[in-house]
């Protein structure tokens, strides 16, 4: 399904594209050149990837030290790494395609250490939050604490939520599986406690507690094994109930009451991750908070992004083990963040499995079902049964149960999400725009700033028409054609000459992008109703 190379119209490099790893060379499409799509004031407006495996969708925060974004995520794509909705809500994620270099990673690029301990070591936390009869302040605290150890083990668990201790010295015999790890269910009743809420939804407070879990061994005594979780007290989910003639809402609900999804799809923060500060995130994340978004989703491709964000194809059975131990670590560390929304198996793979040798459609299917679904959503399912999962993004929602994970109508705008992109239509025209439930990825491209340009190009590349560095740099197919035929729609182009007629260009493609998803983006938030004749509408 994967070619070992790309088209040359995409200016790209040949590499394995199977390699799992940060993809940078997959250069073409996503990729943060100065400008990530989270389209806000300080932040460069263009696209965000999302998650290898899972994609979610992360309500933001007014990022108060701790916590920070994506999926719809899943997911991610959930979480996280994905997907919003209907009703009272519309929702919209904007999304840009930006070109960038290709910087493959080699070597160790974070910290590694060796870890020793006699008995066993508490390895991941687990969090679901349930509210007891509806109460406002009562909840269930269903907490998964993971061992690892090498024999059986008997451990005494002491629980903390803050300062106030929930579980004293209880003790539980712990026999570890193939993989070397246990696990210990707590069913643990909390009162007195604040709901968590995305930016500018309820009370808007993103109320974080302590949560720690201390292990100590009676036959060996003074070795002790501690985790602690942030966690939010809050209910999550999407809600998809018929409607008239046919069709599926799609909208999120946080502790009850339905919002307005606002945000931006996230792509990793720069192709040099070393390069990567917290303060460089927390900033990108205040902007999308200042801009009144509510809701970001993890596209997933490139990195596994840090806990610090959320904080503020064979089936082969070698690599499908390989795939089971991937989710499942990246489930137990991600699980617990309250900012995860959805998740999501994939990102628009899902479409690509009709295309191409139509002999070969049954096979693609069936790799597809396997590695996505047989694996990817029963071990989050076994993970979390508080968020839903959906196969791909985009996907129809519950109706891709029906049709066997494999929709033969994608982006149906009746149900589930929609991406949209179009490079040939009057941009600033509302009418042709889907009338989808959920807009979960859309946008038009443009020039960075000549400033930007200048620290990569020599000013004598940069004239117009566009020459042969610049044309080297676009990697969208018919790119520079589809920029100058939206300009000349509404505009003049400029005329011939250097660097100032090009710096005229760029101007006038930011204008074309601005007004294209100004007039897309209001659509979206007018677009309440449903349609009695078709089912479509409310965005």
């Amino acid at each position: 399904m994967i070619p070992q190379c790309f088209p040359k119209e995409y200016q790209s490099e040949c590499h394995n594209q199977m390699i799992r790893k940060m993809p940078a060379s997959f250069s073409w499409d996503w990729v943060s050149i100065p400008v990530h799509h989270i389209p806000v004031h300080h932040i460069p407006v263009h696209h965000i990837p999302v998650h290898h495996i899972p994609v979610h969708h992360i309500p933001v925060h007014h990022i108060p030290v701790h916590h920070i974004p994506v999926h719809h995520i899943p997911v991610h794509h959930i979480p996280v790494h994905h997907i919003p909705v209907h009703h009272i809500p519309v929702h919209h994620i904007p999304v840009h395609h930006i070109p960038g270099p290709a910087f493959p990673t080699q070597g160790i690029w974070k910290p590694i250490g060796l870890e020793a301990y006699d008995r066993s070591v508490v390895r991941d936390i687990t969090v679901e939050t349930t509210p007891v009869n509806d109460s406002p302040t009562k909840w269930q605290l269903n907490t998964g604490v993971f061992f690892e150890s090498a024999a059986a083990v008997t451990v005494k668990l002491t629980v903390h939520l803050d300062d106030r201790e929930l579980v004293s010295g209880q003790e539980y015999a712990l026999t570890p599986g193939p993989d070397g790890t246990s696990k210990v269910k707590l069913i643990i009743p909390v009162d007195n406690v604040e709901k968590w809420w995305p930016n500018g939804v309820g009370k808007a407070t993103q109320r974080l507690y302590a949560l720690k879990v201390t292990a100590v061994f009676p036959d060996s005594p003074g070795e002790v094994s501690e985790l602690s979780r942030r966690i939010g007290f809050r209910t999550i989910e999407v809600i998809q109930t018929p409607v008239k003639p046919i069709g599926l809402t799609f909208y999120f609900q946080v502790n009850g009451q339905p919002f307005y999804a606002k945000g931006s799809n996230w792509i990793p923060a720069d192709n040099l991750q070393e390069r990567i500060t917290r303060e460089y995130l927390r900033g990108l994340m205040q902007s999308a908070s200042d801009a009144n978004m509510n809701m970001m989703r993890v596209w997933g491709g490139g990195v596994y992004e840090s806990d610090y964000l959320y904080d503020l194809y064979p089936t082969d059975p070698a690599f499908l083990a390989t795939v089971d131990q991937e989710v499942t670590q990246q489930m137990r560390r991600l699980q617990h963040h309250p900012s995860i929304a959805i998740w999501a198996g994939n990102n628009e793979n899902e479409g690509f499995v009709r295309l191409g040798n139509k002999n070969e459609t049954a096979i693609h299917k069936a790799d597809y079902i396997e590695l996505y679904i047989t694996h990817i959503r029963r071990l989050i399912l076994a993970h979390d049964m508080s968020r839903t999962f959906v196969g791909s993004s985009p996907s129809n929602g519950d109706e891709e149960v029906q049709e066997d994970w494999v929709s033969g109508h994608l982006a149906d705008t009746r149900y589930g999400d929609v991406h949209y992109y179009t490079y040939d239509k009057p941009l600033w025209n509302w009418r042709q725009y889907p009338s989808g439930k959920f807009a979960s990825e859309y946008g038009y491209i443009s020039y960075p700033s000549v400033e930007t340009l200048l620290t990569v190009l020599n000013e004598t590349d940069l004239t117009f028409p566009i020459g042969a560095a610049l044309e080297h740099r676009q990697h969208h197919p018919g790119g520079t054609k589809s920029i100058e035929k939206a300009i000349a729609t509404y505009f003049k182009l400029p005329s011939k000459g250097g660097v100032d007629r090009f710096a005229d260009l760029v101007y006038l493609s930011q204008v074309i992008q601005a007004m294209a998803m100004k007039v897309e983006t209001e659509f979206y938030r007018r677009n309440r109703a449903i349609d009695p004749k078709t089912g479509n509408g409310n965005t």
